[in-house]
């Protein structure tokens, strides 16, 4: 799960753990952007960049790699499983 805020980005692993950056305490009402954790591998693979953007677009989080980019993610809360 990811979450970009005044340009931090924020990772979450399962159970909405804190992968990165591991110094923060998050709310339980925060709201996140989950993508399938094959895709966002997938999308590095196939992107071959070593440079990763992630963007907050309208109503739309996105994460590019090279030619690909993901849009469509679902938001937690409310829908985090």
């Amino acid at each position: 799960m990811f979450k970009l805020e005044n340009d931090k980005l924020t990772v979450l692993g399962d159970q909405r753990k804190v992968i990165s950056p591991n110094t923060i305490a998050i709310e339980s009402s925060e709201v996140f952007h989950m993508y399938s954790k094959s895709k966002v591998i997938e999308i590095l693979i196939k992107g071959g960049n070593t440079q990763t953007y992630f963007e907050n677009r309208k109503n739309v989080f996105s994460i590019t790699n090279g030619n690909y980019t993901l849009e469509y993610s679902t938001p937690c809360p409310p829908y985090c499983n």
